[in-house]
């Protein structure tokens, strides 16, 4: 990608309606040859579901080496 700034966006897809309209939002800057890792989880607070998307870096790698369902490249 471009160096400078952008924008990430992350929805649920789901067929309940509780968990379709689940929206999260993240930006950043990017530098020209780095690479970025970014996590989104599904969390509940008080009957509340929230989706949350958030940079992640050494546990990124980390988990991209040790999973069976990704290629790093």
């Amino acid at each position: 990608m471009d160096p400078g700034e952008h924008h990430l966006c992350v929805r649920w897809q789901s067929r309940l309606a509780q968990f379709s309209r689940l929206l999260s939002l993240a930006n950043f800057n990017a530098d020209p040859g780095k690479v970025y890792f970014f996590r989104s989880r599904l969390l509940s607070l008080d009957k509340e579901a929230i989706l949350d998307l958030d940079p992640i870096e050494d546990e990124g790698r980390y988990l991209v080496v040790s999973s069976a369902q990704s290629e790093p490249h």
